[in-house]
C-alpha cells in the first residue's frame, strides 16, 4: 500500500487568499489609530474576527477537514453572549473547542443571524433606529447559522448556543457577512439583554465562498 505523498507549501489560490486577509486586518487595524472610543473598538472586533477567519482557514486546509468558527449565542452567558468567538475541529462524532475563545472588546458583539428583536432577553433593537441593509432586509449576520441545526450536537465549552460560519477542508465557506455593532447590557437581569446600537455605524467582514473576507464599514454598504 502507497502512501500518498506529502503536500509541501501553499498552492497561489491560497496564497493570495492569506494575503487578502491580512490586508484586510491590516486596513481595519489602521482605521482604528483615526478612530476612537466605539468606533475604535468596533474595529479592534472586526480585526480580531479577521484575524480567526484566516486561522480557520488555514487550519482548515493544514488539517484536510472542516473547522467551525463559533459565536456564542447562549444569554446565560451574558460575559461570552455574541462576544466569544471559538474555533472547533471534528473530534469523534462532535467537535472540539482548539482553545479558550477570543472576545470582542466589552461593549461590542457580533449581529446575530436574525434580525433583531425588540424585546429580550437575547440581542434586541431600539425603537426607531433603522436595521435595514443597504441592499435591503434586516442587517444580520448572514454567514452565520445555528449550531444546534439538527437538535443532536454536544455542547462545547458548556453550551450548545452557538452561532456558527463553516469552514470545509479546502477552506471555502459559505458567502455572507459578520456584521459587528455598539451592545450595551440593558440590566444586570440573567439570561441577558443587549441592546444594540448606531446601526449606521457598524463594521464587519465581507466573506466569498472561497473564506476571503472583505473589510466592510457603515450599514448602507452591506
Amino acid at each position: 500500500m502507497s502512501t500518498p505523498a506529502k503536500r509541501h507549501g501553499f498552492t497561489l489560490f491560497e496564497l493570495l487568499a492569506v494575503v487578502g486577509l491580512m490586508a484586510v486586518v491590516v486596513a481595519v487595524a489602521v482605521g482604528g489609530l483615526r478612530g476612537s472610543g466605539a468606533g475604535a473598538a468596533r474595529d479592534a472586533a472586526v480585526a480580531l474576527l479577521g484575524s480567526r477567519v484566516a486561522e480557520a482557514r488555514q487550519l482548515a486546509a493544514s488539517r484536510g477537514e472542516p473547522v467551525r468558527l463559533l459565536v456564542c449565542n447562549d444569554p446565560a452567558l451574558p460575559e461570552f453572549f455574541l462576544r466569544r468567538v471559538v474555533l472547533a475541529v471534528p473530534d469523534g462524532s462532535g467537535w472540539r473547542a482548539i482553545d479558550g475563545g477570543s472576545l470582542l472588546p466589552v461593549g461590542i458583539v457580533v449581529l446575530p443571524a436574525v434580525a433583531l428583536a425588540t424585546s429580550g432577553p437575547g440581542a434586541v433593537r431600539r425603537a426607531g433606529d433603522d436595521w435595514t441593509r443597504g441592499s435591503g432586509g434586516a442587517l444580520r449576520s448572514t454567514a452565520l447559522t445555528p449550531y444546534t441545526e439538527s437538535g443532536t450536537e454536544a455542547a462545547i465549552l458548556g453550551t450548545t448556543r452557538w452561532l456558527m460560519a463553516r469552514f470545509s477542508a479546502t477552506g471555502g465557506t459559505s458567502s455572507g457577512d459578520l456584521v459587528v455593532a455598539t451592545g450595551r447590557r440593558r440590566d444586570e437581569a440573567v439570561p441577558v439583554t443587549v441592546v444594540c446600537e448606531q446601526p449606521d455605524n457598524v463594521a464587519g467582514l465581507s466573506l466569498s465562498a472561497y473564506g476571503v473576507a472583505t473589510f466592510v464599514r457603515g450599514r448602507a454598504e452591506f
